[in-house]
């Protein structure tokens, strides 16, 4: 965090298209409660765009279709 606090814990990202086509991939703590959101203009960007923010190992995506 920039004030040095400790930040909070992403465990998961999803990413959601709308109708119309806006694409959102949401970070997420282990509730699956959004902490932080982005907007991209593919679904391959929001999927392959990694997060400065965060120290990420590896991401395994699987789909969800509602």
């Amino acid at each position: 965090m920039p004030d040095g606090g400790a930040g909070i814990a992403i465990h998961g990202l999803a990413v959601a298209e709308y109708p119309g086509g806006a694409i959102y991939r949401f970070s997420c703590d282990r509730d699956w409660e959004v902490q932080n959101d982005a907007g991209f203009d593919s679904i391959q960007q929001a999927l392959h765009a990694l997060s400065g923010q965060y120290a990420i190992e590896r991401i395994v995506w699987t789909s969800r279709d509602t």
